[in-house]
């Protein structure tokens, strides 16, 4: 059986696991492969972004802190912390998009 997990960050922050039996959807050994060397490069991506942009996204995803808390904590407005979170995430997708087309080495 394989879990997937789905991050929908709501008001409430609930996270939710779907399990996806062989029966109810066939995933092969490639794409479990490939699901984690792009899991792989991910991490290493945020490993090297900034101390306060890794505690942001951590703050707001992980540890479901509102914007107006992180902003405290950070002593930036919330629209600048929404403006962090955004654009790395957006980094973060454009990263992964380019490395799923390019073949695995």
């Amino acid at each position: 059986m394989v879990s997937v997990i789905a991050d929908n960050h709501s008001a409430s922050g609930d996270r939710f696991f779907q399990d996806f039996t062989s029966n109810e959807c066939s995933i092969s050994s490639f794409e479990i492969l490939e699901s984690k060397r792009l899991l792989a490069l991910l991490v290493q991506q945020i490993e090297q972004l900034p101390p306060t942009t890794k505690k942001i996204l951590a703050m707001y995803y992980h540890e479901n802190f509102k914007l107006s808390e992180i902003a405290a904590w950070v002593g930036l407005s919330e629209c600048q912390i929404d403006e962090i979170r955004a654009q790395t995430v957006g980094l973060l997708n454009d990263y992964l998009l380019s490395v799923s087309r390019s073949p695995a080495v």
